[in-house]
């Protein structure tokens, strides 16, 4: 009895081997396709793309001459009083048109209950 069940479980895993190695080999076949397509695409995306656009742009600008302390503070200079880089005098002005246009709507009255509670609130309001 032991003998026959030997010879079951080593024909179980004879069957199984084969199919393991069989899926194995379409596994690679599958995955060599892979790595050609990837290989023999362009990569115009993701970190090599990055690395290589930063290289050119890296060359490029090493080629651009510095500019000079003077010609920093011309620059400067030139625009002194142009750029507002807070943004307060925006905001500012914003300020003033916003104010204006609510000044020009007519104010409404929010009802918040009965005529009596009206009253009251109003008057709780006033006596502070």
């Amino acid at each position: 009895m032991n003998n026959v069940m030997i010879a079951v479980m080593a024909g179980a895993l004879c069957a199984a081997g084969s199919a393991v190695l069989a899926q194995t080999s379409t596994d690679k076949a599958k995955e060599s396709m892979v790595q050609q397509s990837t290989q023999g695409a362009v990569d115009t995306t993701g970190s090599r793309a990055t690395a290589a656009q930063d290289a050119k742009d890296t060359a490029v600008s090493k080629k651009k001459a510095k500019p000079t302390k003077t010609q920093r503070e011309a620059d400067l200079k030139a625009m002194e009083g142009k750029v507002d880089s807070s943004g307060g005098r925006a905001t500012a002005k914003q300020d003033a048109k916003n104010t204006a246009v609510s000044k020009d709507m007519s104010k409404q009255t929010v009802k918040m209950g009965s005529p009596g509670m009206e009253k009251e609130m109003q008057k709780a309001a006033t006596d502070k």
